[in-house]
């Protein structure tokens, strides 16, 4: 199989949640503020991280559409080519 250079989408996604946990745990040590504020900041973030996540899984599930796609399009080509390379 051939080796790929870029990274998978499962290292991207766990490489964004995890820096996206950082930062929030950096922000919020360097800048405290009040509790109703800080509560508001987590609340905003963790909903940006949901559509950010449910963006990135509708992207998954359409490259996963298109290599079926692709995939039973070259479905009949290979099977004739092993037909072919038996007779």
């Amino acid at each position: 199989m051939a080796e790929r250079n870029g990274a998978t989408f499962l290292e991207v996604a766990l490489s964004f949640v995890v820096g996206a946990i950082v930062g929030a745990a950096v922000a919020l040590l360097y800048a405290p503020a009040s509790g109703r504020e800080t509560r508001r900041y987590l609340r905003e973030k963790a909903e940006s991280l949901r559509d950010k996540a449910e963006l990135a899984v509708e992207q998954a599930k359409s490259r996963v559409r298109r290599v079926k796609r692709a995939i039973a399009e070259e479905a009949p080509m290979a099977a004739e080519s092993a037909t072919d390379v038996e007779d």
